[in-house]
């Protein structure tokens, strides 16, 4: 009788040591998970991007993603064009003439209304001019 009541425990006792195993990984992916979320955004980007969506409304939706690009989606049939998306982009990225002001975010991608990556615009530091491709750069 002594015997297997000590093995019960003991297999209790394992039991317990593997439930609170499976937790401690569980609030680990946990923490990881909520601490990968969080947005690198400034209070300064999220303001640039409130007014872009004001000034724009209903033309483009602008909206952050992976904390890297700044994405407009058009809202009608026609496409944006090259030159307003290089103002939308010194609206958003720029202080002054032709100084970039530091932030995570490096691109600008444009999509049209299906959803369709039309292009992406960037900006050079060094020489001091817009980078465009028809692809994204990942």
């Amino acid at each position: 009788m002594r015997y297997e009541l000590r093995s019960m425990l003991r297999k209790g006792n394992a039991l317990i040591r593997m439930i609170w195993q499976t937790f401690i990984v569980g609030l680990f992916i946990f923490v990881a998970t909520l601490c990968s979320c969080k947005s690198l955004a400034t209070p300064d980007d999220l303001s640039r991007l409130k007014g872009l969506n004001e000034t724009y409304a209903g033309k483009y939706r602008f909206i952050f993603e992976e904390d890297l690009y700044l994405t407009a989606e058009t809202f009608d049939e026609q496409p944006m064009e090259k030159s307003e998306a290089i103002e939308i982009y010194k609206t958003f990225w720029f202080d002054g003439e032709n100084e970039r002001r530091e932030t995570s975010f490096v691109y600008l991608n444009v999509f049209d209304k299906t959803g369709r990556f039309q292009f992406q615009l960037s900006w050079d530091r060094e020489k001091k001019q817009f980078g465009y491709s028809k692809r994204p750069y990942y």
